[in-house]
């Protein structure tokens, strides 16, 4: 079932659209700065591209489209019935619960990972320690890693940290839809969550702005952008099992 909901994920148009849409919003800083790439350095350009991009604000909607609603589809068509008549509900809640997730973390890390790779492309001038200055404070800073191997280090814990952002809020979206199953909360909903608790967490670590971003000096360490993070990821899943589970026997 898991590589049949992947073949989907990448059959569909919603996944292309997602990651295509997000990186043009996510690099349109960078692009606007091209024509002074002499004065930049790839970290400078990355600060631009995350902290002043118009993808922030929206990234959970890029997270969501791809598969959260999936299983609206499967319930409302009644393939679910077809399938867990097959393998079970707890087999189909698991692998469903994955296949959503990965969905997620694929269109965040490609926005990553595609970003940095223009950001290091374009950046004409070293990184140095003036350079990297708005990462000073930093968990990346804290580890030691914001130059190591030219910042490759970082870069790749960042691609990482988008993929798990991702999963997050696309197994949000999954929560919901099993709670609702209507494709359009679904989609809002996140989103209007996300919003939510930008304004109320403001200036804390938890919020899900600085947990995408992972340059914020409110954030303690790596394990904690990185635990607290998963343990969402393990309660989004537990709410959608169980409310899948529920659902198969109505």
């Amino acid at each position: 079932m898991f590589r049949c909901d992947l073949a989907r994920i990448f059959r569909s148009w919603r996944i292309y659209i997602a990651a295509f849409a997000g990186l043009l919003l996510m690099t349109r800083p960078v692009i606007l700065e091209l024509k002074y790439r002499a004065g930049y350095s790839p970290m400078q350009l990355l600060v631009n591209a995350v902290a002043g991009s118009d993808f922030t604000p929206f990234a959970v909607i890029f997270c969501v489209l791809p598969f959260a609603e999936s299983f609206c589809e499967d319930l409302n068509s009644g393939y679910l019935n077809a399938v867990i008549c097959r393998i079970g509900i707890r087999r189909y809640a698991l692998k469903r619960c994955a296949s959503v997730a990965v969905s997620g973390g694929i269109v965040a890390s490609f926005i990553m990972l595609f970003t940095i790779l223009l950001c290091v492309a374009a950046g004409a001038l070293p990184d140095t320690e003036e350079t990297i200055m708005p990462f000073m404070n930093s968990v990346w800073a804290r580890m030691g890693i914001v130059l190591t191997a030219n910042g490759a280090v970082m870069y790749i814990l960042r691609v990482f940290t988008a993929f798990v952002f991702g999963a997050v809020w696309a197994l949000v979206g999954l929560a919901v839809s099993v709670c609702m199953p209507n494709r359009y909360i679904t989609l809002l909903a996140p989103f209007i969550i996300y919003q939510g608790l930008w304004y109320l967490l403001s200036e804390k670590a938890v919020n899900p702005v600085y947990l995408f971003r992972g340059d914020s000096n409110y954030i303690p360490s790596f394990g904690f952008l990185l635990g607290y993070q998963l343990f969402w990821i393990g309660v989004c899943a537990a709410i959608s099992a169980i409310g899948m589970a529920r659902r198969s026997k109505r």
